[in-house]
């Protein structure tokens, strides 16, 4: 009798383990760990704008840079009393999901001619950087990225873009500069480090 009982055990629960693989897995869910995995990167954005207590609306991607199974999107959105902020999401790609790493998020200052945030990441197998900013100037042509060690990186705006984003993925190498200039090489702001 105890034998059967076992056997019969052991049916139902190979039964059961069959049909929880066979479900097909949630859309958004937060594991042990808190790390969120959705298939919509807004999902993503929700959730790193909520981890500032920032109820975020009207978001709109901005771009996007991918890299292998990596993936920052540089995003803009309004909170609750209509000021525009701007943000970045990182996210590794897993499986068909995208399961959040970190993000920024901040108020857009318009005082200045544009912003700039980043992300920079580093482990034992991974290093980069991401520069981004928003562009409160409309006279700004071209953003130039200036790194520690003399590289640069020139970003042509479209005159209808109101953000820019870099990514250097091959290493965590500092900026020391980023300079604007209108289409005539004139600067028109710049930060220094």
């Amino acid at each position: 009798m105890t034998i059967l009982i076992c056997i019969i055990t052991l049916i139902f629960i190979g039964t059961t383990i069959s049909a929880l693989k066979k479900e097909p897995k949630p859309s958004v869910f937060v594991d042990n760990k808190t790390a969120l995995q959705s298939n919509d990167p807004i999902d993503l954005i929700e959730y790193a704008l909520k981890q500032q207590n920032v109820n975020g609306k009207k978001i709109d991607i901005q771009s996007q840079e991918i890299n292998e199974s990596d993936i920052v999107i540089k995003y803009l959105y309004e909170d609750d009393g209509n000021t525009l902020g701007e943000g970045l999401v990182y996210a590794r790609k897993k499986d068909n999901y995208l399961e959040y790493v970190d993000g920024i998020n901040t108020k857009i200052d318009k005082t200045i001619a544009f912003t700039h945030q980043g992300i920079t990441y580093s482990n034992n197998d991974k290093q980069f950087s991401i520069e981004s900013g928003y562009i409160n100037n409309k006279d700004i042509d071209t953003i130039k990225l200036s790194y520690v060690n003399k590289k640069y990186v020139l970003i042509k705006l479209d005159g209808k873009q109101n953000t820019f984003q870099y990514a250097n993925w091959h290493g965590n190498v500092a900026v020391k500069s980023i300079i604007a200039y209108d289409n005539k090489e004139k600067i028109i702001y710049e930060y220094k480090w």
